[in-house]
Order: C-alpha cells, then structure tokens, then sequence
C-alpha cells in the first residue's frame, strides 16, 4: 500500500502533522484484529479448523480524528485494481463521488468503478448527476457505473481483484474527512471469492 500521506496529497486531501510530523503508516496491527475475527470468519476469509487467515496479508487502519485514514484505503482499492473496482456503501454523497473521480484522474490507466448503493442511499445526488460530475472532472462517464440494491444494506466493502477493504466508513464526506473510522485491509483474497461476496450484497 502507498504511503498514505502520499495518496493524501495526490488526491488534494489535507495532512495534519501529530507532534510536528506526518505519520507514514495508518496502521495498528494489535487492536482491531480483535474486533474483527468474528466477521472475518463470517465471510470465510480464515480456515475453520485452526480460525487462520488463509494465504492473506491482513492490514490494520483505525483514524484519528481529522485524518482521512478510511479514504486513503479506499483509494488503494482503487489504485490497485488492474481493470475493475467495487465500492459497496451504504450511502453515496457528491464529496464521495468527487473523491473517486479524483483518484480515477491519479491513475496512469483506466479502470472501472462499480458503485452499490442501497436504495435511498443518495445524499444530495441524484443518479443523474452522476454521469454529469465524471465528466466535469475530466473521466469518462462510463468509467462509473451505479448500481442500487433491494437488500438493506449496512455493508461497507470495497474490493478490487485481489484486495478487500472491510471498513466502517461510508462514500460520504463526513467518514472520508472528519469520522473516527477503523477497517481491516485484506490482500491476497482469491478473485472468485470476492466477486461472491459482492454478488451476494447485489439485488
């Protein structure tokens, strides 16, 4: 994963300094693993027998307040995704939307962005404006797809091929810039496996 002041100043996000310096790495390795064993096993990403992660680099992020940790992981998803990204959110504002189209702008190549929403999940934005907002920043607007979900979904999963980021944060501004969010990155998932999860939180 990039730096995450790097990505920070890449997409125009604020860093702030803690004791004069910005840290290099959003991650505590000791906390939040705890937290989320329960869902990891859940989603079957560890072996049943011995409760191990199967073949993945586990990543920690937790925020502190003012420092956009949740948007940094989301823009890894993102970076890293050779052809095709999907970002599962509860809720979709304009700051969200804004914020995947200037990711998109960082990147050398295309890539597709999936959007799933569950109805009623726009903040602010109607599925319209959507189009209109990529290409006012310069992507093309078929570079992002929205789709909505009949299921109430409170899940926020965002996959690329091989890397998932569970997280507590929505598409919104206040989870991208100011929230206190946490989230588990999850490398080296098998391809199949994730597009089952994503299939599953589909309509």
């Amino acid at each position: 994963m990039r730096m995450w002041n790097r990505i920070m100043m890449e997409i125009g996000l604020r860093i702030k300094t803690y004791r004069g310096e910005p840290p290099t790495k959003p991650f505590n390795d000791y906390l939040i693993p705890r937290l989320f064993n329960k869902l990891i096993n859940q989603l079957g990403l560890s072996d049943v027998s011995t409760g191990e992660l199967r073949n993945q680099s586990l990543t920690t992020v937790k925020s502190r307040d003012g420092e956009p940790l949740a948007a940094v992981g989301i823009a890894h998803i993102i970076y890293s995704s050779s052809k095709e990204a999907t970002l599962v959110s509860q809720y979709l504002d304009k700051y969200g939307l804004i914020f995947i189209t200037k990711v998109l702008k960082t990147r050398a190549s295309r890539v597709n962005v999936n959007i799933i929403v569950k109805k009623q999940g726009l903040r602010e934005l109607s599925p319209t404006d959507i189009k209109q907002i990529a290409m006012n920043e310069g992507i093309d607007a078929d570079s992002i797809n929205l789709e909505f979900t009949n299921k109430p979904l409170h899940a926020k999963i965002y996959a690329s091929n091989n890397d998932i980021f569970i997280t507590s944060a929505n598409l919104l501004k206040n989870s991208l810039t100011r929230n206190v969010e946490t989230g588990l990155m999850i490398r080296n998932q098998p391809q199949h496996e994730i597009e089952t999860l994503i299939n599953e939180l589909r309509t």
